[in-house]
């Protein structure tokens, strides 16, 4: 179980290059309905299988499911588990349970810039990966036979084709556009990748997609550009710039995470807190853990339990539950995790870039809404 989590844990970190600019939970919206996926993902208590409900916990799919993740461009990515395997072979289905990517890869992206990315892990620990971009039919567009790739983000992907530590960016034929180089990327994020030669001892800064650097590399560490502003870590401080290269909020955080909803969480010491795009506070800092914002409201948690915030900093709902996800169209999943060592991995991380975890090894609870109403499935 423990060894799972971890490999889970490290490749939504983005060791296994994943989107880095996604916002994983922004509302789902049908663009041939125009109408909001109405299907959340839950757990039959009794068989241990995931299936999806609809918001009055109505069953919509029924539990079959080793793995289930929430609704993400109509589609959702699920796992079946056969038994002498270890771990799941993943695809996506739509919400009718159309199989969209078959259920026989080892893992599976959420659609970015058009394209699902997919790959088959060799049984040769020596031989790479195989990993196909595929569109919205399943249909697949390029091949690689390379270590690692990255889903598309503005027109440009990550890839490694050796074991050697170079990188670089390829276009949608697999040309190199960037690279290839001994050096550490982000994703392009609203024009701009951060870059890291000389990794992890090297400095930061940021590049277009010609490759031509824009921000010189004068910083420790850097975080992908989110509403304009990235948080960048100078003397052992974070700070904000813009894409300029000015500095907008001083460097004077212990950590720092991305800007969402014009709002950012900060780190003093061992507490976090929230801050305005001013660089106001906007809570105190006396959280144990905290997320960005979602929705309009941010995970954070007090005394080992998690609540959620405003914008203004005030309680929607008080610390009481175990753990929670972030709201994801207007309702939030309640879980009991089944090893808590992660608190520790991520308050001791040099910054503050908090994803969804997968639910591997959460037992699931309930579904509550902003009003802390529990919503269970009607099995």
């Amino acid at each position: 179980m423990k060894s799972h989590f971890f490999i889970v844990l490290f490749a939504l970190l983005g060791i296994v290059y994943l989107a880095a600019c996604q916002n994983i939970n922004e509302t789902q919206v049908s663009e041939e309905t125009n109408t909001v996926i109405d299907l959340f993902p839950f757990q039959d208590k009794k068989n241990e299988k995931w299936g999806y409900m609809d918001s009055h916990g109505n069953v919509i799919i029924q539990p079959k499911y080793d793995y289930a993740d929430f609704f993400y461009e109509n589609t959702a990515k699920v796992g079946i588990k056969k038994r002498e395997e270890n771990w799941p072979k993943y695809g996506r289905i739509d919400s009718t349970e159309k199989v969209v990517i078959p259920i026989s890869y080892d893992s599976v992206s959420d659609f970015s810039d058009g394209m699902f990315l997919v790959s088959i892990e060799s049984s040769a620990v020596t031989d790479a990966p195989v990993w196909f971009y595929m569109n919205e039919n399943g249909n697949t567009l390029l091949r690689l036979n390379y270590w690692r790739a990255s889903v598309f983000q503005e027109g440009l992907a990550r890839v490694s084709p050796g074991i050697a530590p170079t990188s670089g960016f390829i276009d949608i034929r697999g040309n190199f556009v960037i690279g290839l180089e001994i050096a550490y990327y982000g994703d392009f994020c609203e024009g701009l990748a951060y870059e890291c030669k000389d990794y992890p001892t090297g400095k930061y800064c940021f590049i277009n997609r010609e490759g031509v650097v824009e921000i010189d590399a004068v910083y420790d560490h850097a975080l992908s550009f989110s509403e304009g502003y990235a948080a960048v870590q100078m003397d052992g401080k974070w700070g904000y710039i813009n894409k300029e290269g000015e500095t907008m909020i001083p460097f004077q955080f212990d950590g720092a995470g991305s800007f969402s909803e014009g709002i950012a969480v900060v780190k003093i010491e061992n507490n976090l807190g929230y801050i305005s795009k001013e660089g106001e506070m906007i809570t105190p800092f006396s959280f144990e853990n905290a997320r960005g914002f979602k929705e309009g409201v941010a995970a954070v948690r007090e005394n080992g339990l998690w609540g959620f915030i405003d914008h203004s900093g005030e309680f929607v709902l008080s610390p009481q539950y175990p753990y929670a996800s972030n709201c994801y169209n207007g309702l939030i999943m309640i879980l009991k995790i089944q090893d808590d060592e992660f608190n520790y991995l991520y308050q001791d991380f040099p910054y503050l870039d908090y994803p969804d975890l997968g639910f591997t090894d959460y037992k699931f609870l309930y579904y509550i809404n902003l009003k802390g109403d529990i919503i269970e499935p009607i099995l």
